[in-house]
């Protein structure tokens, strides 16, 4: 949705430069996974506070027909989304989920940290999205630490939700669960 310039801004940094800065860091980061396309919505990142973040400024309506129309260019069959609970609530990842849910009639959908019954992480457990896949990508540590660090503007966040480090953060979320939301078959 937004290249995260309002986020937390580093000494002697503008926001555009942190957006600069932040859309560096998923390149880098979508390279160490193998992402081969990643589109950005051009949404401004609202500045937040000390305790509290906001969505962009864009209609659930707008948004929906943004995605609709990548969805259709891009020929998607499946969706990775925020869950329902936008992981820690965060009111830009909720204004995802919603708009995704509503321009992905007909196309599977899949969402991310869905309930565990002993999360390791309280704070971005999905509770009301139920777990329908479990994957364990402990073998895969260093690619993902390798792409948690590509995000270096964003590091101590993942510390603070693993109440240590962002390394801690990548060991506590060794283990997945996906909430299929729509699973359609062609035919």
């Amino acid at each position: 949705m937004t290249r995260g310039e309002g986020g937390p801004l580093p000494r002697g940094m503008s926001r555009t430069e942190l957006g600069v800065r932040r859309e560096t860091e998923m390149h880098k980061a979508c390279n160490i996974l193998g992402v081969s396309r990643l589109s950005f919505l051009d949404h401004k990142d609202p500045v937040g506070d000390e305790f509290r973040t906001y969505p962009p400024n864009v209609s659930k309506r707008e948004h929906t027909a943004q995605l609709l129309h990548y969805f259709r260019k891009f020929d998607t069959d499946l969706i990775l989304t925020h869950g329902s609970w936008g992981e820690y609530w965060h009111p830009a990842h909720l204004l995802l989920h919603s708009a995704v849910m509503r321009a992905a009639k007909g196309r599977n959908v899949l969402t991310f940290q869905a309930e565990k019954k002993d999360p390791t992480i309280p704070e971005i457990n999905n509770s009301a999205d139920p777990a329908h896949l479990k994957f364990d990508f402990s073998h895969h540590f260093n690619t993902r630490l390798e792409a948690l660090e590509a995000h270096e503007s964003q590091i101590e966040l993942f510390g603070q939700f693993a109440n240590g480090t962002h390394v801690g953060f990548v060991k506590k979320t060794a283990r997945e669960n996906l909430s299929i939301k729509s699973l359609v078959t062609k035919r």
